[in-house]
């Protein structure tokens, strides 16, 4: 039986959770197995075909559901319907197209057509914007190489798979899937690579890595551990000298100037930390973990060095990708330079780093008006806070806290220019910055402005610490007495009063229920 054959119809076990976040030894175990399903009998009333098509016909419009369809015909081999479905999931809003991409490989590999599957594959690579796109479809290339006998094409792409790891753990799988693929004088050395990572004793690792490094000094992804082990046990000169070997065996690559960066940074070289950062980043290309990294670690030396307008540069350019929001570090560099009204404009400019990170609804939905505020740019200020709240379209729960945010803010927007941007700063203080302190003086500061203003007096009461349960309740109340039975906070504020009451009255209750 050929090796077609034998692992052909590979299907996913996951549509949801994107496959690069897989260790790569579960990507290659469920390559190799041949599914259940093709075996079974899939005629019955709940074979998979028929729960997939049902699930599609009931959800038309989740790109989950349709992938899952595709899959379930890819298990039954009716490779037309397969791709049919994997093509409309493609067209879906929602739908990953690495995903859209590796599946249709895989309809092609079922069917015996390795290279077009491996053709469509490195295509998409052309394409990629982000290392963790690149790491899944190199999983998929490396399997196929590995489907084809093609052993020397399959190492290169698990080298690259150990490039863009992100974790020793990830490298570690890497290099063990490595270690079954490579010529037998070769295996050795990345079974050593997978072992000698997870030792809590960076000495110890160093001490056992390097013999292996020196035997197979053409490895660059030796000497890039190897750096790694040296920074970690406290030398960095070393972790200088092993990085420049990777470099000068793989100068191309992005995250070998990112170790040489880390170890001139704790050797204090920092002028070549600079430059070796700066290299790293411009060798990034799709590779956006390194790009991110390199320009948070370029805004902690130029913030160190009292630099703050270049490191408000490097910090927002490390804000674009997911998961990459840092409110605290861009905000105390913002407060160093006074550059609220540039910051803003970026912001606003670049929708993205936003929308990566949040909605109207959540940190920091207030961070960009509050910028205006700051800036004295109060025209811009209401213009973006108007357009957050109108996008602000939570589900209509009813719920009294929902109804007292909503008058609040209503409330807020009717105060002058400069009274609003206090207000906005105590959001900011309190909800992205923690500084609790900070947030009620700005609250106090619109009193001062605005002494009829009611919102200030909430929002003090329901964030300032108190003492005692019998303290809170007192606050509660006195607010309550303060308020008209019209008043729009008068129903949050009698429920927290209520609530308040209870757990004072049923301690025991109250430490059951937490």
């Amino acid at each position: 039986m050929s090796n077609v054959t034998q692992r052909k119809a590979v299907v996913d076990v996951s549509t949801h959770t994107h496959y690069s976040r897989l260790p790569i030894a579960l990507l290659v175990g469920l390559a190799l197995l041949t599914p259940l399903a093709v075996a079974q009998d899939l005629d019955g009333p709940g074979d998979p075909v028929t729960m997939a098509e049902e699930a599609a016909e009931a959800n038309p419009n989740d790109p989950n559901a349709i992938l899952m369809l595709a899959q379930a015909y890819l298990a039954a081999e009716r490779f037309e319907d397969a791709q049919a479905a994997i093509e409309r999931y493609g067209g879906m809003e929602g739908a990953d197209p690495s995903m859209a991409v590796v599946n249709e490989a895989k309809i092609l590999a079922a069917q015996g057509r390795v290279q077009a599957a491996l053709d469509l594959l490195n295509e998409a690579m052309e394409d990629v914007q982000d290392a963790y796109t690149g790491y899944y479809l190199l999983s998929h290339i490396a399997y196929y190489h590995y489907v084809r006998d093609d052993m020397e094409a399959a190492s290169e792409a698990y080298r690259q798979l150990v490039d863009l790891a992100w974790s020793d753990d990830n490298i570690a799988e890497v290099a063990l899937s490595l270690s079954r693929m490579v010529p037998e004088e070769e295996r050795a050395v990345w079974h050593a690579v997978a072992g000698i990572i997870h030792y809590e004793d960076e000495a110890l690792a160093v001490a056992a890595l390097r013999p292996v490094a020196d035997a197979h000094p053409d490895q660059y992804v030796l000497w890039r551990i190897l750096s790694n082990l040296y920074f970690r046990a406290g030398q960095p000169e070393q972790a200088i000298a092993a990085a420049d070997k990777a470099i000068q065996l793989r100068p191309e690559l992005p995250r070998n100037y990112l170790h040489r960066a880390r170890g001139l940074k704790a050797a204090d070289r920092e002028d070549e930390a600079i430059a070796a950062y700066e290299s790293a980043i411009e060798r990034a290309g799709w590779d956006t973990f390194t790009a991110r990294f390199g320009h948070q670690r370029l805004a902690e030396i130029h913030e160190g060095a009292g630099r703050f307008d270049q490191a408000l540069e490097h910090q927002l350019a490390s804000m674009h990708g997911p998961d990459t929001w840092d409110d605290v570090g861009l905000l105390e560099i913002v407060e160093k330079t006074s550059l609220h009204g540039d910051t803003a404009d970026y912001l606003v400019e670049n929708p993205e780093i936003l929308a990566y990170n949040s909605d109207p609804t959540a940190e920091p939905y207030m961070l960009v008006p509050w910028l205006y505020g700051r800036a004295g740019r109060y025209e811009e200020m209401r213009t973006h806070m108007d357009r957050i709240l109108e996008e602000w379209d939570p589900p209509e729960t009813g719920s009294k806290w929902e109804e007292f945010v909503r008058a609040s803010f209503d409330e807020m927007r009717l105060a002058s220019d400069e009274a609003l941007a206090y207000y906005l700063s105590s959001f900011v203080s309190n909800d992205l910055l923690w500084k609790i302190d900070r947030g009620a003086k700005d609250l106090r500061t619109v009193l001062e402005i605005e002494p009829e203003a009611h919102a200030p007096h909430f929002w003090i009461a329901m964030r300032e610490p108190w003492g005692s349960e019998a303290e809170y309740v007192q606050r509660m109340r006195a607010l309550v007495d303060a308020t008209t039975e019209e008043h729009y906070a008068r129903p949050y504020i009698t429920e927290l009063l209520e609530q308040a009451e209870e757990r004072m009255n049923n301690p025991q209750g109250d430490a059951e229920n937490q």
